[in-house]
């Protein structure tokens, strides 16, 4: 199957509906373990849930965008019960059609993760 094209979106327009989902893990840089940082799986619900799956087990909580004032950029907030963070988003690249996505976070940790979209939140919706 050949690799699909992403293409960069600027992050100061995106639609905040474009980070909805399920996304996957690819990588994560060096840096203090959170319970964000060691998620896999990460579900995105437009109603503001969060849902992490990893190797620190299943935690559940809100997410939402905020962008800043000056230059537009989005953060997102996350909320556990046990933890609070915020993540810059540096990049988000997208096909055409929206079947495939790349994130970029930048955690308040200094912690950079790149997780892959794997389905819409319709597929499983708290």
């Amino acid at each position: 199957m050949p690799e699909t094209l992403l293409y960069d979106v600027n992050l100061q327009t995106c639609p905040d509906a474009w980070l909805h989902g399920h996304w996957r893990q690819r990588r994560r840089g060096p840096g203090a373990d959170t319970v964000f940082s060691r998620a896999e799986e990460w579900q995105l619900y437009p109603t503001g849930v969060l849902q992490l799956l990893g190797t620190a087990g299943q935690h559940a909580g809100g997410w939402q965008v905020e962008r800043d004032a000056r230059l537009g950029r989005p953060y997102l907030t996350l909320v556990l019960p046990q933890e609070q963070s915020r993540a810059l988003i540096t990049r988000l690249q997208r096909a055409p059609d929206g079947r495939a996505a790349a994130i970029t976070l930048y955690l308040a940790n200094g912690v950079e993760l790149v997780l892959d979209y794997v389905s819409s939140p319709e597929s499983g919706r708290p």
